[in-house]
């Protein structure tokens, strides 16, 4: 059984979130491109896990430049550089991991006006990102996470440019998940018809 923290963003209710229905018809957060939400809970503690998977549904109304999720922006007072960043430009996913002195760069494939499952894990030497199920790329990445003092920010990227569509289901687990169980949960999820 997986040991995870599962963050519920409907939880993190923010007045500039609004909120509608989404998979399995609960509600989900709907993004203006204007507004994020920041989740402190992760602040201290998230560099120091050697292996992790961020899990979130996402589908985009907008495929210019937007940030998915960060943990280190200027504009909130926090100038960490972040330990791991997602961003989109133009449906080219973009993912970071850093460490203290480098980083590893992933790349997938998004889809506008779909529901888009993407799961970034790192499994001690080994970075890879699953866009819908499958593995759409990996890099070795030996070393300690970069420390950030910042807050796990969701909506937005560490380049300022906020996300504009729906966010469902966001799960951080503290363990690396398995490209089977990555699938198993794309599969178990899947919107008919996105």
């Amino acid at each position: 059984m997986v040991n995870h923290i599962l963050l519920q963003i409907i939880k993190f209710l923010s007045h500039q979130v609004s909120f509608s229905d989404c998979i399995e018809g609960r509600k989900c957060a709907y993004f203006s491109g204007e507004s994020y939400l920041s989740v402190n809970y992760l602040t201290n503690s998230f560099h120091t896990w050697k292996t992790f998977t961020i899990d979130l549904w996402h589908k985009p109304s907008h495929l210019v430049t937007v940030g998915l999720l960060t943990n280190g922006l200027a504009s909130t007072g926090c100038c960490s550089s972040p330990t791991v960043s997602i961003t989109t430009t133009n449906g080219q996913l973009n993912s970071r991991v850093a460490l203290k002195d480098r980083a590893a760069q992933l790349k997938g494939r998004v889809v506008l006006n779909k529901w888009n499952y993407v799961s970034l894990v790192k499994d001690y030497d080994t970075n890879s990102m699953y866009v819908n199920g499958e593995m759409s790329d990996q890099q070795e990445l030996k070393g300690d996470l970069l420390p950030s003092l910042c807050p796990m920010m969701f909506g937005i990227g560490r380049n300022q440019a906020f996300f504009q569509g729906q966010m469902d289901k966001i799960c951080l687990y503290k363990e690396a998940l398995t490209q089977q169980q990555v699938s198993g949960e794309y599969v178990k999820l899947m919107p008919n018809g996105g």
